[in-house]
């Protein structure tokens, strides 16, 4: 998916990328430094996700080619729709979809949906952040976004994402039978930068639990 998104991002969106790009660095060495780096990048995150798909199951190879239509579209929806953080955060958390059906051979979706649509809102909450601080170009070459939608008004929506996506969170917790580690994380989540570190060590210290009431 980080491919995916990342060669689409690259290739449908350059111009507003190369536009915003340039704010920051005019001269010809600097943009062709950026190119042969992202060249690079691309080309080993081809190779890395090649050789990953290769080994999935059947399920998971479907789930990948099922995400092909919104890896390829989601960069367009900047120039039609405000919510071009609710495309990206469908796009990018599919992974969570392809990741279960690799590890299990198929998907729970009673616990596998809450936890897809938790990490939608926690991408479009993120990138929203992200898209605040570059309003000014957003504006001046006419990309839309959340934050250009409410403005002012962004923080009361990113406080009702938040709510909806621990929400989630717990719906997925609950229909996993997880145990007292994976909610009790929660009270530590109080950053952007350490909410995803506590929520996988939620994940993993309630596995561990759940494992030990099982063998008990």
């Amino acid at each position: 998916m980080l491919r995916g998104c990342f060669s689409a991002e690259t290739n449908q969106d350059r111009d507003f990328s190369r536009y915003t790009f340039r704010l920051d660095c005019e001269s010809a060495h600097c943009n062709r430094d950026r190119s042969v780096v992202l060249s690079k990048s691309r080309t080993q995150q081809i190779k890395t996700s090649y050789v990953m798909t290769f080994n999935f199951p059947v399920h998971s190879k479907a789930l990948g080619a099922a995400s092909l239509s919104q890896v390829v579209t989601h960069p367009l929806m900047k120039s039609i729709t405000y919510w071009p953080q609710l495309v990206l955060g469908l796009t990018f958390n599919w992974g969570e979809l392809l990741g279960w059906s690799a590890v299990f051979g198929s998907c729970d979706w009673s616990v596998c949906l809450p936890l897809y649509f938790s990490g939608v809102v926690w991408t479009s909450i993120y990138d929203t952040i992200y898209a605040h601080q570059v309003l000014d170009d957003d504006i001046r070459v006419g990309v839309k976004s959340i934050a250009l939608r409410f403005q002012e008004h962004t923080n009361n929506w990113l406080s009702g994402f938040m709510m909806a996506m621990m929400l989630r969170l717990v719906v997925a917790g609950f229909n996993a039978e997880q145990t007292l580690p994976y909610y009790d994380c929660w009270k530590k989540c109080i950053s952007i930068r350490t909410l995803g570190l506590f929520l996988f060590l939620g994940i993993v210290c309630g596995n561990v639990l759940m494992d030990a009431i099982g063998d008990n």
